[in-house]
């Protein structure tokens, strides 16, 4: 069982929910635009007539949001906790089924690993009470919303008569009338967006978002779902105890019972393991906090059970240190409430542009927006803790996952349909970048017409003078030490080629990578880098530039996994889902893990790496210029890195970084027809 997978389904059911409360309060957001100047403002009792007669209207939309974005959520729910089931017992079942073979359990060995009829009967349970949950999410958003209207509009009226002193109809006082105007237009739209439609409160007293309400809901079916799924099977074969799994960050109440083997009986004492050792055994009486929805196994818990057979299983996972386990989980909460901060600005955003807000109140808005997408950089710098950045965004045209596919990262969103919009305008506009000295339909790898002057060095000390060239004359320093001579030279060639082909600042330095420095701890990369232009460094990897030996051992190794996912493709792909997936189906497609395995493998590695180096140096700022500053670099990247990274290699869709590494290694190779056409014209539209 995988709680990332099935935090991952959750969320993709959930972000719909979110995306349709974006619509829903855009489209009420319409209802109260900002006036221009010359235009005279409307108070009073007229205005609540206007507005209120045309609440049916607003009404009718609403419901066309929810029908239209959520139909599909009975079948979605369906299929999320069957992949729920299936998962949990991929890995429990063939364990109980290999034990009571040996006589170890006195389970049913020989029946089907299919999903048996109390396991249906759990699964009927928990996906009515889901399904009544989420019908009753649709009917709450409705009523919501309507309250929000009639709340707006009293509010908007409350504001108006409060400064009814300053709206003065003179003639040449009309502007401040219409500020004050917008200005309650603003204030009232503002508290309506940040109420939300809240309509769930739960025993606490605690309001609850439809998008927050849902993700709490059916995270918590999924699991539960998965967790009856593997105690049934447990039970089925007659194995009696479950250890409790771990991760870091658990919840206070969970803490104490992570790792404890517990008693589904209520037995207590102790066995042994695999190993001999004494396992103390729990009774679940003695869970207390099952009695809490925040407890073990409670509302929104990512533990699981994982059944332990005497004698044949082993303890799994090491409990977290508790104050670092307690630093661990107060830092995720803040993680998720910056990350709620983030959504809920860029909604704000939203609704500004619904309501036709001027360019200064957008600019201000987007320096908020910019400020708190900073706030979480800083934060996960500080703590060393992953960005995640589909939780930072609801995409606004979110749909449910289609069956066997849960990854959040394929729905669409508003941000990847300005993508596709800029892409297909710039293939015809002046605005892509054209190259130059070569066509774009030219297809000639670069490098073939540039390094036939190149000399090789006879030694390295040789090597190392012939690439201060491309170093800092005063401060740079280059050192091959303990790379082979024959790969030195080959660095140097294809620094010189690209030095030809698109001019370079000085490097800082040329050095082996020491994989002791915090930066490179545990890289197994082939080489990495440092370039982030003047005063860069770049480093190599001696690990495999040392010798050829070395270099052909790598490249087996690739190629060995590369034929492993090649020869059990169709069944690697029906247990995968989001990102493996993808990789799966590009490797299956491609035929190679990355685009070095189809050509010189020394040189096309550090070809790849030049491509990181050159991103950081060359490509990145223009990619931002392209899309005139509107979207980030990775927002940027990723519609075009699911379209077209797939036909260059598996390492492509491994994330926006590699993508455009492979990308331009398989244009400097002369694949440029595999590229997207806008990210091929950014290559040459560097050439010098």
């Amino acid at each position: 069982m995988r709680p990332s997978f099935l935090d991952e389904m959750s969320w993709a059911m959930a972000e719909v929910y979110g995306a349709v409360t974006d619509r829903i309060l855009v489209n009420l957001a319409r209802y109260f635009p900002y006036i221009r100047d010359g235009e005279e403002p409307r108070g009073g009792f007229e205005y609540q007539t206007r507005m209120l007669a045309q609440m049916g209207q607003a009404n009718r939309e609403t419901v066309d949001i929810i029908v239209q974005s959520l139909g599909g959520a009975d079948e979605a729910l369906r299929q999320a906790l069957e992949a729920a089931i299936l998962d949990a017992l991929k890995n429990e079942e063939p364990k109980l089924r290999k034990a009571a073979e040996q006589g170890l359990l006195n389970g049913p060995s020989l029946l089907p690993p299919e999903i048996d009829p109390a396991q249906m009967r759990t699964f009927e349970q928990f996906y009515k009470q889901s399904a009544d949950k989420l019908n009753l999410v649709n009917t709450v958003m409705m009523e919501s919303t309507q309250e929000a209207y009639r709340a707006t509009v009293a509010d908007v009226e409350q504001r108006i008569q409060r400064t009814q002193s300053i709206l003065n109809v003179a003639a040449g006082e009309t502007v401040t009338g219409v500020s004050t105007y917008n200005q309650a237009m603003h204030d009232a739209v503002r508290k309506m967006v940040a109420n939300g439609l809240t309509g769930f409160v739960d025993h606490g007293g605690h309001r609850w978002t439809p998008e927050a309400y849902v993700a709490m809901d059916i995270r918590t079916t999924m699991f539960n779902t998965a967790r009856s799924a593997i105690n049934e099977e447990g039970e089925r074969f007659g194995c009696d105890f479950y250890q409790v799994s771990t991760h870091r960050g658990a919840r206070p109440l969970c803490y104490p019972w992570q790792g404890k083997v517990i008693s589904r009986s209520g037995w207590t004492g102790t066995i042994e393991d695999l190993d001999g050792n004494t396992v103390q055994v729990h009774s679940e009486s003695e869970i207390e906090s099952f009695r809490y929805g925040g407890g073990l196994f409670g509302v929104n818990c990512g533990h699981y059970p994982m059944n332990f057979i005497p004698g044949v299983s082993t303890i799994k996972g090491e409990p977290q240190d508790p104050e670092e386990n307690e630093k661990t989980y107060a830092e995720s909460q803040q993680q998720r409430a910056l990350e709620r901060k983030l959504r809920e600005e860029r909604r704000e955003l939203a609704v500004m542009k619904a309501q036709g807000a001027d360019d200064e109140a957008i600019k201000a808005q987007r320096a908020k927006v910019k400020q708190a997408s900073e706030d979480i950089d800083k934060f996960c710098d500080e703590t060393g803790r992953a960005r995640r950045r589909d939780r930072e965004y609801t995409p606004v045209n979110a749909t449910f996952p289609p069956k066997g596919s849960y990854d959040p990262a394929e729905s669409p969103t508003t941000e990847r349909d300005k993508i596709k919009d800029w892409y297909t305008n710039s293939r015809n506009s002046n605005s892509q970048p054209q190259s130059p000295t070569r066509a774009a339909t030219d297809s000639t790898p670069p490098q073939m017409q540039k390094h036939a002057d190149f000399t090789p060095a006879s030694t390295i000390t040789e090597a190392e003078e012939a690439a201060k060239k491309f170093v800092s004359a005063k401060m740079g320093t280059v050192s091959y030490k303990g790379i082979d001579l024959e790969y030195a030279n080959t660095c140097n060639r294809v620094l010189g080629d690209i030095d030809k082909t698109f001019g370079l600042d000085a490097l800082g330095s040329i050095q082996p990578m020491n994989m002791r420095s915090k930066l490179f701890k545990g890289s197994t990369s082939e080489a990495a880098y440092k370039w982030g232009g003047i005063g860069g460094d770049l480093y190599i990897n001696p690990t495999y530039y040392k010798s050829a030996k070395a270099f052909a051992e790598h490249k087996a190794e690739i190629d060995r996994l590369t034929q492993t996912v090649l020869d059990g493709g169709e069944m690697l792909r029906s247990r995968a889902t989001g990102r493996k997936l993808e990789y799966i189906d590009a490797l299956l497609n491609t035929k190679r893990q990355c685009v070095s395995q189809s050509y010189d493998f020394v040189e096309g590695t550090f070809v790849h790496e030049c491509g990181h180096a050159l991103d950081d140096k060359l490509f990145r700022k223009r990619i931002m210029e392209a899309f005139g500053g509107r979207i980030s670099y990775n927002d940027a990247l990723s519609e075009s890195r699911h379209t077209y990274g797939g036909g260059i290699s598996g390492y492509a869709v491994a994330d926006n970084q590699e993508y455009v590494a492979e990308s331009f290694a398989a244009w400097w190779y002369g694949e440029g027809d595999k590229l997207d056409p806008v990210i091929r014209g950014i290559f040459e539209g560097a050439i010098k």
